[in-house]
C-alpha cells in the first residue's frame, strides 16, 4: 500500500471532522450514524458523549452546562452530543434508556462508561479528567509487518516514530528486545502524547528505506514521521533511551532538519518476528574430490 493514498483518506476524513466542528457553536460535536465510529471508536483519543432529545426538559436544562463543559475540556477530552430522535439506531446500539444519558468512551471504547454524577460543568469536567488519568491506553510499540499496521497505527498519529532495528542475526533476540524495550520506555512517557511507535528488521520494508534515507548510516534508525504534512527526520543521535527521549521533544515542537516525503513508499507484507535468535543457514558441505572428481576421472582416462 503507498503511503501518499493512505495520506489522501486520513486528510478527506479529516475535513468532515473539521466542517462538522465548526458548524457548531460550541466544541461538543455533533455525532451522527455516518460519523460515529470514525471519530469515536475508532480514535485514540477519550470522548465524553451526551445522548439527548430535543424535546426532554432535562436536556434543555443541561444544555448551557455541557457547552460550558465542552468548551473548559477542549484539548483534554473530546466531548459530543446525539440527538436521539434523529439517530434512533445509535440510541438502540448503545441502549439509550433515558434522557440525558452520558457515556465516556475511554481506551476500551467496547465498553463505554456511564456518567451518573452532577449535571453541573464542574462535575462534568471533574469526572472526565478523572477518566483521562485512568483511561489511557497502555503503551505499544507495534511491528510494521504490512500496510494495515501503517494505517492503523501511523495513520491517526500526529507523529509516528518509525524504527529499523539490526537484522536478527547481528543483534540476537537479546539485543532487539533491549532495543523495543527503549521504544516502550519513550511511549510510556510521552503515553499522553499523539504518537505512534512501529519497527521492521533491517532489509523488511526496502522501499520506506529508501525513501527515508535509512542504511546509510547503520542500524538501528529512527525517524519521525509525519503523514499530514508528508515529512520526515531522522535521528542523528545515537540509538539511546536520553536521546530518544529528546528526539522526540523536538519533534514534537515541529522537529529540526525535516525533510518532505518525495514519492510514494510501499508497504510490504512480511511475516512477524517469532521473538528467537536467527539462525545461520548451513550450507551442504562438499569435498574438494567431489567437486572435482568428474574432471579427475576423465583425465585418468586418457
Amino acid at each position: 500500500m503507498q503511503i501518499k493514498a493512505l495520506l489522501r483518506e486520513r486528510l478527506n476524513g479529516k475535513s468532515a471532522e473539521s466542517s462538522s466542528e465548526k458548524s457548531e457553536t460550541s466544541a461538543s460535536i455533533e455525532l451522527n450514524s455516518r460519523n460515529f465510529d470514525d471519530l469515536v471508536l475508532k480514535s485514540k483519543e477519550l470522548w465524553i458523549v451526551e445522548f439527548f432529545a430535543p424535546w426532554c426538559g432535562h436536556c434543555k436544562r443541561l444544555a448551557p452546562e455541557w457547552k460550558k463543559a465542552a468548551n473548559n475540556l477542549k484539548g483534554k477530552v473530546k466531548q459530543g452530543h446525539v440527538d436521539c430522535d434523529a439517530e434512533k439506531s445509535l440510541m438502540s446500539r448503545f441502549n439509550v434508556q433515558g434522557f440525558p444519558t452520558i457515556m465516556v468512551f475511554g481506551a476500551d471504547k467496547d465498553s463505554p462508561i456511564p456518567y451518573e454524577g452532577a449535571r453541573t460543568a464542574s462535575a462534568i469536567e471533574s469526572f472526565a479528567l478523572e477518566q483521562l488519568e485512568s483511561n489511557v491506553a497502555p503503551s505499544k510499540v507495534t511491528e510494521l509487518t504490512g500496510p494495515d499496521i501503517m494505517e492503523e497505527e501511523c495513520g491517526p498519529a500526529a507523529i509516528c516514530f518509525v524504527a529499523f532495528l539490526p537484522d536478527i542475526l547481528d543483534s540476537n533476540a537479546e539485543g532487539r528486545n533491549r532495543y523495543i524495550q527503549q521504544l516502550l520506555s519513550v511511549a510510556e512517557k510521552f503515553k499522553r502524547s499523539p504518537y505512534s511507535y512501529v519497527w521492521a528488521a533491517a532489509g523488511k520494508q526496502p522501499d520506506l528505506e529508501k525513501h527515508l534515507g535509512v542504511g546509510g548510516y547503520g542500524y538501528p534508525a529512527l525517524i519521525a514521521l509525519n503523514l499530514k504534512k508528508g515529512a520526515y527526520a531522522p535521528l542523528k543521535s545515537a540509538f539511546e533511551l536520553e536521546h530518544i527521549v529528546e528526539f522526540v521533544k523536538e519533534a514534537g515542537r515541529g522537529g529540526k532538519g525535516n525533510l518532505p516525503l518525495e514519492g510514494n513508499p510501499e508497504i510490504v507484507t512480511t511475516e512477524p518476528w517469532d521473538g528467537k535468535d536467527g539462525q545461520i543457514v548451513e550450507e551442504d558441505e562438499f569435498s574438494l574430490e567431489e567437486l572435482m572428481g568428474e574432471e579427475v576421472g576423465s583425465k585418468d582416462e586418457l
